[in-house]
């Protein structure tokens, strides 16, 4: 009763100085009995409201056993009803909570819950799902497709849900994952679903995606590439793309070519952010770097390509790209783990010895296998002075030149070690 009781002093504004409420609460016959209380009337436009739901992990309020999967999906079907009901205009944030699996139908009702609402959320900033079961079935995990197709799909249904609505989410900027990305995985599915959210306009203020994929097939990066290149991706300022397979799965030059018509398309001129992982080879940054000249990346003040595999080839075609005229803006270049290999080293600093550089603060090149021999290159360019933000002492956490797990002998780190005391070199071991 004490939930009941709760939601409905809320909801007939007994507390008219309240301006923030934050609820973190368990999915269960509490979440219910809460929501029947806030649908007494309503909460005031006025207040902000952020709800966390988690899965009850223990024994509940009254010594009792925990909520199974049916009163688990029943609460969060509550929980959309009410905000289908426009019981609380004021929510920026819905965060679901690890392992809830409450179930493909609760999924839709929550997507359709969000635009078919009698008025807008117009205040409705953060959609956050920690992991990726929170759609699930819990017995799911037994069934014939794959487990990842199967949360996929679950996904889509909210986001076809939303899709369906006729109101648009006009403040929504983070979506569909952000506090636990490691264990959330998106699929041909669901990123067909985003897209045709972001087309549709449904979306006009997103300014972060992530897409982590276990299977990077073509159809993901059509669908990527078809909402990237829409009026409606202006907005974006964040955008990651993170392949995760454990078969060697890689970004493809077909792949890449998608994301070089998105680039080029001067739809991401304003982004700030750009991280792509997925082991891609020479051909694939070949074909990528054609989209970030064409994209005019003015705004662009990270480049993450840490771990992918591309080689001298791939360290050429950076060095023609990556300066001060199309990418005026950027600070950090992770090159990590990349093979660039004493070419690609000699590429980049010849390249910056002859063209303006960005105005780099950090520029990762650990475990790249670069020798003596390629160290020559770094002396040159750091010798230069071009790299004006990395003389000296780093200034700041994370900034400066790193050159970790390299090839180099033993005398070679003393000496550039000496010469650059800031720079941060070592040996692979």
């Amino acid at each position: 009763g004490s939930c009941r009781t709760l939601g409905e002093v809320l909801s007939t504004r007994k507390l008219p100085s309240l301006q923030t409420l934050s609820l973190g609460w368990h999915v269960n016959r509490g979440l219910a009995l809460l929501c029947d209380g806030l649908s007494v009337g309503s909460l005031p436009s006025s207040l902000v409201v952020e709800f966390d739901l988690f899965k009850d992990f223990g024994v509940n309020e009254g010594g009792g056993e925990l909520a199974d999967q049916n009163e688990r999906a029943a609460a969060a079907a509550a929980f959309a009803s009410l905000l289908r009901a426009s019981k609380v205009p004021g929510l920026k944030k819905v965060s679901f909570d690890t392992s809830l699996y409450l179930g493909g139908e609760v999924a839709q009702a929550f997507g359709e819950a969000l635009s078919h609402s009698v008025g807008i959320f117009a205040v409705l900033e953060e959609l956050c799902f920690k992991d990726d079961c929170t759609f699930l079935y819990e017995t799911d995990h037994q069934a014939e497709e794959e487990f990842e197709t199967l949360q996929d799909r679950a996904l889509a249904e909210m986001l076809n849900g939303i899709a369906r609505g006729p109101h648009p989410l006009p403040s929504l900027q983070i979506f569909p994952f952000k506090e636990d990305p490691q264990q959330a995985v998106v699929g041909a599915q669901s990123c067909a679903a985003l897209s045709a959210l972001v087309v549709a306009g449904k979306v006009p203020s997103l300014r972060e995606i992530e897409i982590r994929c276990t299977d990077p097939g073509q159809d993901v990066f059509l669908s990527l590439a078809l909402a990237l290149s829409s009026p409606h991706a202006s907005s974006v300022r964040q955008l990651k793309v993170i392949c995760q397979g454990g078969d060697g799965s890689t970004i493809g030059a077909a792949e890449a070519g998608m994301l070089t018509t998105a680039l080029g398309s001067g739809r991401l001129s304003g982004l700030e952010e750009l991280s792509l992982h997925g082991r891609m080879g020479g051909e694939a940054m070949r074909a990528l770097c054609v989209g970030l000249r064409r994209g005019k990346m003015s705004c662009l003040q990270t480049l993450n390509l840490d771990g992918n595999r591309f080689g001298v080839e791939g360290g050429r075609a950076l060095a023609q790209t990556v300066d001060a005229e199309n990418m005026p803006r950027l600070r950090k270049l992770d090159l990590d783990d990349t093979e660039l290999g004493d070419g690609g080293m000699q590429a980049l600093s010849e390249a910056w010895l002859q063209r303006v550089p960005p105005p780099l603060e950090s520029l990762r090149l650990s475990r790249n296998g670069i020798t003596d021999e390629g160290a020559g290159a770094v002396s040159r360019l750091l010798g230069s002075g071009r790299l004006l933000n990395m003389g000296g002492d780093q200034q700041s956490l994370g900034s400066g030149v790193y050159l970790n797990s390299n090839q180099f002998s033993i005398q070679m780190c003393s000496v550039l070690r000496g010469a650059f005391p800031g720079l941060m070199v070592s040996r692979a071991q």
